[in-house]
């Protein structure tokens, strides 16, 4: 995605540490676990995600993101429990029931329309074993700073956000907000059994208002 490879340089020198939802989400993970990063970025949760894992594949579309990425697993030495592709969440390169968990943060309300973020729900399930984690987070429309610019319908919910550069470039991302029925339903469309769905800021659980993620956690069946 051209907008990332736009912003990679800024977003690995403010956006090093890991999500706050990856303090609810990483406990979650079994240890020893073959894990995808899906929307990997710059590494920031693939790191710590293979701190834990057995293995772990992170796949992202940006070319400069993906060059933090290994720079950053390098510096952690993590470089033999990782391997990083260059693929989009639309045609992941893993086979089928391949790994224990999906991690998908801040990546699915990239995607325009709804059948491209089905499509990319089913291939976070056929990568996933029976019984496999799936743990996504996308951003609240209630964040204070979208209060009232969120409309209802699906056109209601589409939005350009804006990430002006130091140099004074601005770059436009296209992000689409869920309602909590709305993910939830998808998933579960997707075929993968939802466990809970929940609101999340600072790493932890809060009422929806003023919350920066929606959050679930699915679960692929026998």
């Amino acid at each position: 995605m051209k907008a990332f490879d736009d912003i990679a340089d800024e977003w690995d020198e403010y956006r090093r540490a890991p999500a706050t939802v990856m303090k609810l989400f990483l406990p979650l993970i079994p240890k020893g676990a073959a894990v995808l990063d899906a929307g990997c970025g710059n590494g920031r949760n693939l790191i710590p995600i293979a701190q834990k894992a057995k293995f772990a594949w992170g796949i992202d579309t940006s070319q400069k993101m993906l060059e933090y990425c290994a720079k950053n697993v390098a510096e952690g030495k993590l470089g033999k429990k990782t391997r990083l592709l260059k693929a989009s969440v639309l045609k992941i390169p893993l086979a089928d029931d391949s790994v224990d968990a999906v991690v998908c943060i801040g990546v699915l309300h990239h995607l325009r329309t709804e059948s491209a973020r089905f499509r990319a729900l089913k291939e976070f399930g056929r990568v996933l074993r029976p019984g496999g984690l799936f743990l996504i987070a996308v951003w609240n429309e209630r964040q204070r700073r979208f209060e009232g610019k969120v409309g209802e319908g699906a056109k209601g919910r589409n939005r350009t956000v804006k990430w002006k550069r130091r140099d004074g470039i601005v770059v436009r991302r296209f992000h689409h907000f869920f309602g909590e029925n709305e993910l939830a339903g998808l998933i579960r469309r997707a075929g993968l059994g939802v466990e809970k769905t929940f609101f999340e800021k600072g790493g932890a659980r809060m009422a929806e208002q003023g919350a920066k993620n929606l959050c679930a956690i699915a679960v692929k069946g026998a």
